[in-house]
């Protein structure tokens, strides 16, 4: 899957809307003018089988760039949101879709060179498919380290769709009841 809606907020531009932007930055920005910045992705489940269940599910995200000593450690943690359903065009620093206080999973490291990371949201996505139709993540550095962040590629990456925000999900779906027969053995396959 793919990204509905993807934005990231600046605390040193409250009321300012970043929902069309090609960079999710996490962390403080204080030295290019900004503030700390927090990142959100959703993605739209409603059309996900509710007879499948879930095995794994990987929220993975492109870093293209990290601001800061290259090897300045730093923890990436990710929240499931609480409050599904928000725009990208809508979403500011004052006006964020809640999210839960506790991380779901969280990465750290130095993030140099760039890639992919991937966060474990299995448990978000379990509990949420069958009730809703969106699930999503604020990201967020934390502790907040001064002067250090990273740009994660958006959805708006239209140039590099490939580094796009994903969300991966495995699952195992109702064993088939179509019957083969072999040798007048009868198998039900999977």
């Amino acid at each position: 899957f793919y990204p509905t809606d993807d934005a990231h907020v600046d605390s040193a531009a409250p009321n300012t809307n970043f929902g069309n932007t090609l960079n999710l930055y996490v962390g403080d920005r204080a030295n290019q003018g900004g503030g700390t910045n927090y990142s959100y992705v959703q993605f739209d489940i409603s059309d996900f089988g509710a007879q499948q269940e879930i095995v794994q599910a990987e929220l993975w995200l492109y870093i293209h760039e990290k601001y800061g000593a290259p090897t300045q450690g730093m923890t990436i943690s990710c929240h499931h949101i609480t409050t599904p359903g928000w725009d990208e065009m809508a979403i500011t620093w004052n006006a964020p879709p809640g999210h839960a206080t506790s991380s779901t999973d969280a990465i750290t490291g130095t993030f140099n060179p760039s890639g992919w990371v991937v966060f474990n949201v299995t448990a978000d996505v379990a509990g949420d498919y069958l009730t809703q139709d969106y699930v999503g993540w604020c990201l967020k550095q934390s502790p907040l380290v001064d002067w250090v962040w990273i740009n994660f590629w958006s959805s708006e990456q239209v140039p590099l769709p490939d580094y796009r925000p994903m969300l991966e999900i495995t699952y195992a779906g109702p064993v088939s009841t179509e019957a083969s027969t072999w040798g007048g053995v009868k198998a039900l396959f999977r």
